[in-house]
This record gives C-alpha cells, sequence and structure tokens, in this order.
C-alpha cells in the first residue's frame, strides 16, 4: 500500500468550517419547513403541554403545577402565547427552540471530546437531515433535556 492510500485526504479547514457553516443553514430550513409542513400533525403528549402552557400563561399555578408533566417545554410556549399566538403554534416554536437546542448541544459535545473538524462535519450533516423528521411528529421535551 502506498504512503498516498494510507493518508486521509482531509479538507483544508477553511473548507471544513463552511460546510459546517451550510449544515446549520440546512439544518434550521429544514427544521423551519418541517415545522410549517406539520402544524396539525400531534402526539397524545402534546395537548398535555400545550394546555399546561397554557395554565403557566394565566398564572393558574394550581393546575400547571403537577407531579407527571415537566414545565421545560411548557415554559418555553409561554412567551409566544403571551404574545397572541395559537397554543398549537406555540408548541411547534417550542420543538423548534428544543431542536436548535439538541444541535448545538451534539456538536458542541463532539467538539469537546476532542474530534476532528471533519467528525464535527458528519454529525452536524447527520443531525441537519435526521432532527426535522423527530420534531414533525412529536412535541416532546425529548430532544430539550438531551440537548
Amino acid at each position: 500500500m502506498s504512503q498516498k492510500t494510507k493518508q486521509a485526504v482531509e479538507l483544508p479547514e477553511p473548507k471544513l468550517r463552511f460546510w459546517l457553516r451550510m449544515a446549520w443553514v440546512v439544518a434550521y430550513a429544514l427544521m423551519l419547513v418541517s415545522m410549517l409542513n406539520n402544524l396539525a400533525r400531534l402526539n397524545t403528549d402534546a395537548i398535555a403541554y400545550m394546555r399546561v402552557a397554557e395554565y403557566w400563561s394565566v398564572g393558574n399555578l394550581g393546575f400547571a403545577v403537577n407531579g407527571y408533566w415537566g414545565p421545560l417545554l411548557s415554559w418555553l410556549m409561554v412567551p409566544f402565547l403571551w404574545l397572541g399566538v395559537e397554543p398549537l403554534l406555540a408548541g411547534k416554536l417550542a420543538m423548534l427552540i428544543s431542536c436548535g437546542v439538541f444541535f448545538h448541544g451534539s456538536l458542541f459535545l463532539v467538539r469537546s471530546v476532542g474530534l476532528r473538524l471533519s467528525d464535527e462535519l458528519i454529525v452536524a450533516w447527520v443531525l441537519a437531515l435526521t432532527i426535522p423528521g423527530w420534531m414533525s411528529n412529536h412535541v416532546t421535551p425529548d430532544l430539550l433535556v438531551a440537548g
């Protein structure tokens, strides 16, 4: 085996950084398109989270604080509800924020363990192409907590 075949082909760092930024753009564009195309798609937990967010938004702590539904996702919905956004759209916007947190948290983890920039680029593109599918099917705090 020659020396050329043993060495991995590595793009220059500026090109890798450009493609990493492109993964960010594609990720957010796909997340936005996924959100807008799947507004009516709900899971059963989504209704409960939206209702709890409505309780938080009007200050009804007796119903907002409960032992089953965590407050994190509902708290993200509250500012949108205060602005007059419908609960369904507020839930999807909260999921958009959750997906952004998960996307950048995952890339931070890749950087923290000392992987190469090319590895970060691979992870970024995998996330950019898979997260929108997850967010279109569920309104859940899973990605927010994992991010």
